[in-house]
């Protein structure tokens, strides 16, 4: 992420250090990478037994790599590009002919990849999550001499705003 203290202190008018402000806008890059996935290669176990199909929970965006065994006890095979189809943006068929043939996937299948990441929005989407734990109080409702203030919701807008960070999220599974 491309995201510094600098640009905290400019979106955020506040008295702690740089190191404190570190640990938040970390802290705020790890709940995106928790809620959406890292964004650097991903790696996914599947047990895709008799079937052609198999589909990735996020968008391949390159180095894909497919490793299969065909039983639970069989050597691990890395399969060549022409084992294999890519099926629109999730999903992928195991082909018949090509260098390793077979009719369906087999037990076991790994696959590792880059997924698609937009950065623009997870570096908004940190800066907004820092903004709104910097702003966190304790309390629901405070009240110091002519100045009352009320805080709701806290959890949920931290939600709102991991949720816009889901990049390629496939619906099937």
């Amino acid at each position: 992420m491309a995201v510094t203290v600098q640009d905290l202190r400019a979106r955020v008018e506040t008295d702690l250090d740089d190191d404190t402000l570190q640990r938040i806008l970390d802290s705020a890059v790890q709940a995106i990478d928790r809620a959406a996935g890292k964004a650097i290669a991903e790696q996914e176990a599947k047990l895709a037994a008799n079937s052609e199909w198999f589909a990735t929970i996020r968008r391949p965006a390159s180095g894909i790599v497919i490793k299969e065994r065909r039983r639970h006890t069989s050597p691990e095979v890395t399969l060549a590009a022409d084992d294999y189809r890519q099926v629109g943006t999730y999903r992928f068929l195991r082909l018949t002919d090509g260098t390793n043939p077979a009719p369906c996937w087999g037990h076991e299948v790994v696959i590792d990849y880059v997924p698609e990441v937009d950065e623009d929005v997870r570096d908004r989407v940190a800066l907004d999550i820092s903004q709104v734990d910097l702003e966190f109080r304790a309390f629901e409702r405070e009240k110091s001499g002519d100045w009352e203030g009320e805080q709701k919701e806290w959890k949920s807008r931290r939600r709102e705003l991991l949720a816009q960070v889901r990049e390629g999220r496939s619906l099937i599974q």
